[in-house]
């Protein structure tokens, strides 16, 4: 998309040049290729790292009263932490939101550390819609270590306290955890169903 966009831009720009050096022309279209092709990588970084998506799942007769039910009881097993809480929990609409915390153990290139988060279920027959947002990075070793927002190139901590393979790895850990969350509250709707049916 990023591509057809430059090349529109670029055959706009250069539709009335006539009379023009041609090796002028050329010079000004490199120069300004090279700004369309940074502006998009510029907006591409500038996404906020979030994920979400919407999980069918594999028996689409589950009613959304049985994963509200299903997902209620994973929030109990999985939101142990003092970190998290449950902010909103309205059955009716078939929706949860929850702020919780992944710990991460210490490495050799990382603190022990926790990364915090919004997470958001909603529920229909047979689906469920999840979103993880406000990820952030917090130390356990005081404010100076903290890196901050997920979506930042560079922690706030950068430098000394915080290496750019280090904020890397900490992304990396935070998308399997997330992953990981989704599959197991999938795991327990589908279980929960299919033991109830055979009860």
């Amino acid at each position: 998309m990023h591509v057809k966009l430059v090349r529109l831009r670029f055959s706009l720009v250069f539709t009335n040049l006539d009379g023009i050096n041609p090796k002028k022309i050329d010079d000004m279209k490199k120069i300004l290729l090279i700004i369309f092709i940074l502006n998009a990588v510029f907006a591409y970084a500038q996404e906020p790292l979030e994920y979400t998506d919407v999980v069918y799942l594999k028996d689409s007769t589950i009613s959304k009263n049985d994963i509200y039910n299903s997902t209620s009881e994973w929030f109990v097993k999985d939101f142990s932490s003092a970190k998290d809480v449950i902010q909103l929990n309205d059955k009716e609409t078939g929706k949860i939101i929850a702020k919780g915390a992944y710990h991460i153990s210490p490495t050799l290139m990382i603190g022990e550390c926790w990364v915090n988060f919004t997470l958001t279920i909603m529920m229909k027959d047979g689906r469920f819609k999840y979103s993880f947002t406000d990820l952030y990075h917090t130390s356990a070793h005081g404010k100076s270590y903290d890196g901050g927002d997920i979506n930042q190139e560079k922690a706030d901590c950068s430098g000394m306290y915080m290496t750019k393979k280090a904020w890397r790895q900490i992304k990396e850990i935070t998308e399997v955890s997330c992953y990981n969350s989704i599959t197991r509250l999938t795991e327990t709707i589908e279980n929960n169903f299919k033991q109830n049916e055979e009860w």
